[in-house]
């Protein structure tokens, strides 16, 4: 039945897919249960060859993770002889890990990564030569924030702002990190006379296990544009590969097959928190769905900047910042030192130098001496300007910390409430360093905590771990109710009328969720055995797009509902079917390792194709 524009409206979705092929929405005919096929175009190619990623990964010589945080980075590596004998790269200060920050030149071009790109712009801040360049630091925060705003969506044209405010797209200041570290690999490899090309190497990418489809699809195609091939590549949840790293050193020896334990990883931004049970054949298998939040280090610094704000001003500290952006920089290195090694054990104050030039501008906006008025803030008493010192308590410089321990804390007691089997906590990742948040997390779950040795290189070299042995994580708990837009005959008293349209004189209800998959559901890697029967209209259709979403509810009932949020759509070619006969479509939504993916058989003749998924609009 061909569908009629005047009697209903495509969805947006729909409408935006049309028009990046360039296609009218007349071509567009409406089945029962929702599925929209276009008729007479290509969509995409046929990718039922889905056994080749397996095959390459297989034949590699060398699996190479790459640990992309926010705050810091860096690569591991071992060759499929050794897979064991893990090594991490050393950068400039003896640690494993390098700033994650990519300074570009005026034109878009990127100059430097990491520490030297930290060296390069302090060096052009002291010219004045600053403004021109991009530098771009803990931008990996804006991703995950972006996916948390209900009114926005992750595109692949979303833009990230810089140090001082200019933007540019996303996807590019991602991929040339990616390609940097990639290439910084690849010398390495080959200074030791290795011979390693790009072909023989298996790349993990680690993701945070709280990131959404979406953001999980945007750093692969990252990889993608910094020349990773898709079939050569392999995403690693954070708190997953950390657990397999504490599993092969000997922080989790001791711990017996059906022991249920918790992984919480606190890095830069997020704190990632999953619970795992060994299982009878080894293997791992998720209990609950990953949770956390940005309860991160940079929620301490940003805690941080809003008291010294409250103190010179938000307008003071930005006219010094562009006026001062070398010694601005400089602070926020100082304090970050200091944030690293402070234990809240000693009473004595934390003392931040405060450059004259700030307190200049300050005495000049407020007409009296700085002495005069920090005895006006409502947390006198509690630090002191001396002799161009900013003199912080202990007490003060605690309160930085509380929000993102007291976030963390009430996490993990939920989870603990519904998981009471959970023996052990497991803390990893580079804010689990704090030797005050160890403290704090000690004082609060006692000798639950367990902190391995060199809890930073645990997810890299973990990640490396879990590309030579993928099986060894066997199942998760679905974090979200997945589902695909459908349509069905109107029922009176079941469906609301606003649902309802008319096609060719039939009654119709739109937008319902179609589910597949509920949230909280255990499922077993590569294999959910649910699948969903759709019918297409018959003589003519080759393609199939279908709209997927996803819902924090059990039960969803229309796709527009509170809760309920579009992932994007998955769409594949069909091939050698009978024309002169009915036919049955069983779709499958897959866990296919750490991504979902989508399986299409056609129920005739058996062929299976796996569509191409589109969760970046």
């Amino acid at each position: 039945m061909a569908f009629d524009a005047k009697q209903q409206v495509l969805p947006v979705q729909i409408l935006h897919f049309a028009a990046t092929l360039n296609v009218s929405v007349d071509k567009w005919v409406i089945v029962s249960p929702m599925i929209y096929w276009l008729q007479e175009q290509k969509l995409c190619t046929d990718v039922s060859k889905d056994t080749i990623p397996a095959l390459r990964k297989g034949s590699a010589i060398v699996v190479a993770a790459i640990d992309f945080g926010t705050t810091f980075s860096g690569y591991a590596f071992s060759f499929k002889s050794k897979p064991k004998e893990v090594l991490a790269f050393s950068w400039e200060n003896g640690s494993i890990k390098t700033p994650t920050v990519v300074l570009l030149d005026p034109t878009g071009k990127l100059d430097s990564f990491g520490k030297k790109a930290e060296t390069k712009y302090l060096s052009l801040a002291k010219e004045g030569k600053a403004k021109d360049w991009y530098y771009f630091e803990k931008f990996k925060m804006q991703l995950y924030i972006k996916t948390q705003q209900q009114t926005q969506t992750l595109s692949r044209d979303m833009v990230i702002d810089d140090l001082n405010g200019k933007n540019l797209p996303a996807l590019e200041v991602f991929s040339v990190a990616i390609l940097y570290l990639k290439q910084h690999l690849l010398d390495v490899l080959n200074s030791r006379g290795e011979h390693i090309s790009l072909e023989d190497i298996h790349w993990v990418l680690t993701v945070p296990a709280i990131w959404n489809d979406s953001s999980k699809q945007f750093m692969r195609e990252a990889a993608n544009k910094a020349g990773v091939s898709n079939d050569l590549l392999t995403l690693a949840l954070e708190p997953e590969a950390a657990t397999i790293y504490c599993m092969k050193s000997d922080a989790l020896k001791e711990l017996i097959r059906g022991t249920t334990y918790m992984v919480l990883d606190i890095g830069g931004g997020t704190a990632d928190i999953t619970c795992h049970q060994i299982l009878g054949d080894g293997s791992l298998g998720e209990v609950h769905q990953a949770c956390g939040g940005p309860y991160g280090g940079t929620k301490v610094d940003s805690e941080f900047l809003t008291f010294y704000r409250s103190i010179f001003g938000a307008d003071i500290i930005d006219k010094y910042k562009d006026q001062h952006l070398e010694d601005y920089l400089g602070l926020l290195e100082t304090f970050d030192r200091k944030k690293r090694y402070f234990d809240g054990l000693s009473q004595r104050d934390i003392s931040i130098r405060i450059p004259f030039e700030l307190v200049e501008l300050l005495e000049e906006e407020i007409d009296q001496s700085i002495y005069e008025y920090i005895r006006q803030h409502p947390k006198k008493g509690q630090f002191s300007l001396k002799y161009g010192t900013l003199n912080i308590s202990s007490k003060l410089f605690q309160t930085f910390f509380d929000g993102a321990i007291r976030n963390i804390q009430d996490e993990v007691q939920t989870l603990l409430g519904k998981l009471p089997q959970v023996s052990y906590i497991l803390m990893v990742g580079g804010f689990s360093e704090s030797p005050y948040v160890q403290k704090m997390m000690r004082a609060k779950f006692g000798d639950m905590i367990i902190i391995p040795p060199g809890p930073t290189e645990a997810v890299v070299k973990g990640a490396v771990m879990f590309g030579h042995s993928p099986g060894i994580i066997s199942k998760r708990v679905c974090r979200y109710t997945y589902g695909i837009e459908r349509m069905m005959r109107f029922k009176e008293g079941v469906h609301p009328a606003r649902k309802k349209f008319v096609v060719d004189g039939v009654e119709y209800v739109d937008n319902l969720f179609n589910k597949h998959i509920t949230r909280g559901d255990v499922i077993e890697i590569g294999n959910n055995p649910r699948s969903q029967k759709y019918y297409p209209p018959g003589k003519g259709v080759r393609q199939v797009f279908l709209p997927v979403y996803a819902s924090t509810k059990t039960n969803p009932q229309f796709v527009d509902e509170e809760g309920c949020t579009y992932l994007g759509h998955v769409y594949a070619e069909l091939t050698e079917f009978d024309l002169s006969t009915d036919m049955t479509l069983l779709v499958k939504l897959i866990f296919s390792g750490t991504e979902l993916t989508v399986e299409i058989r056609e129920e005739k003749t058996g062929k299976i194709i796996q569509g191409c998924v589109d969760f970046l609009g």
